[in-house]
């Protein structure tokens, strides 16, 4: 898998009047990296709502070896012709149940430009392995479990309409653990995938649409 992806944003993603980003490059997190993010994220509230709840449906978590497709994170950083800057962290840990192809993953995002930042905790579960039907919950306020409907619609419409239909087509294509599923989308689509990944996050906040654009859903 590459270490770095780097290149120009694609003129799809400029699509509002103040974005101004010149370029992009995404670092993929190493295992030892992912698998201490994850001992200490599994301490916090949110994850462990999070955890508790797929724990309870019936998953338990691929284990953090090296060689396993377990884990998946990436920084990725944009900068703008004027000097901003932004960055987008991504850090997931699929879980699988036995006797069955439902795949799950907890996932924590965190964007990042100027003086402010947003961290979204969230559960994705794919049922029979098909990716294009998941379920996305996440916690509220006071870290209780709920149903969302908001990260993953975002992403799919921006990797439709942005990405190009090559990429929307590979989605079937790529199976396996969630974090699998990303290593095949990020292969088969390129920084395309990690950049509709922030433009979810980002949810068009006037913050960090000048980096990524306005994705909504």
């Amino acid at each position: 898998m590459p270490e770095e992806l780097k290149g120009p944003v694609s003129e799809n993603y400029k699509d509002v009047p103040n974005v101004y980003l010149a370029s992009f490059g995404s670092k993929f997190a190493g295992f030892p990296v992912l698998a201490a993010k994850f001992n200490t994220l599994y301490t916090k509230p949110p994850t462990k709502a999070l955890q508790s709840k797929v724990l309870a449906q019936g998953f338990k978590p691929l284990a953090m070896a090296e060689g396993q497709k377990a884990l998946f994170g990436t920084t990725t950083t944009f900068k703008s012709s004027d000097g901003k800057t932004a960055s987008f962290d991504v850090a997931m840990h699929a879980y699988e149940k036995s006797g069955s192809k439902d795949q799950a993953a907890v996932v924590t995002m965190t964007f990042r430009a100027g003086d402010q930042s947003e961290t979204y905790h969230c559960l994705l579960v794919a049922p029979g392995g098909d990716f294009e039907k998941t379920e996305e919950f996440t916690v509220d306020a006071n870290n209780a479990v709920i149903v969302a409907h908001s990260y993953w619609t975002r992403f799919r419409r921006c990797l439709a309409s942005k990405c190009g239909s090559a990429c929307l087509t590979a989605i079937p294509t790529c199976a396996g653990s969630w974090a699998a599923f990303l290593w095949c989308l990020v292969a088969k689509c390129g920084g395309c995938v990690l950049k509709c990944a922030a433009c979810a996050g980002c949810n068009c906040r006037w913050w960090c649409r000048w980096a990524v654009g306005c994705c909504e859903g």
